[in-house]
């Protein structure tokens, strides 16, 4: 893996470069800090991804679901038939395609997320106090642009320094 970060204008790389990656940085650590933090997921981080996913874009087959949380297919179509049973999903014929089924997140899917949400707004609060009242005026004003990146689709070779 490589330590440059690749920027179409030359010019962007010499003067962004290193905030770029001091900022990916502090994502990932505070992601694995968040994480160690808070206690383990009851359907785990695919499950819970899987689930956040369909609340936020509706529902959609088992093959997006994979490649979108880059699993097998088989693997996908094993989570969705837990969370089935456990009534956080379900499954439906795809009205475009008869022979495809959509999966879709529950009531009671949407509670749980919830409450994941919730306990980790609770854990990131009391961090958040411990910061000057500027940084926090900085990490609020940039929750837009987070957001932002956060909905952007990218491939694996948007910026891809592995050649």
């Amino acid at each position: 893996m490589s330590n440059t970060v690749a920027f179409d204008n030359p010019r962007d790389a010499s003067r962004d470069a290193d905030d770029v990656m001091a900022f990916a940085l502090a994502v990932d650590r505070l992601n694995h800090a968040l994480r160690r933090a808070m206690p383990p997921l009851r359907w785990g981080a695919s499950g819970f991804t899987t689930m956040d996913a369909l609340a936020r874009t509706g529902p959609r087959r088992i093959t997006e679901l994979a490649d979108a949380e880059h699993v097998s297919q088989p693997g996908m179509t094993g989570l969705i038939g837990r969370l089935a049973a456990a009534g956080l999903v379900e499954r439906s014929r795809d009205p475009d395609d008869g022979r495809a089924t959509l999966v879709a997140v529950t009531d009671a899917g949407r509670e749980y997320l919830d409450s994941v949400h919730d306990e980790r707004a609770r854990l990131l609060a009391r961090r958040v106090r411990e910061l000057t009242d500027d940084d926090r005026a900085a990490l609020f004003g940039a929750t837009p642009a987070l957001d932002a990146l956060s909905t952007t689709e990218a491939t694996n070779d948007e910026g891809d320094d592995d050649e």
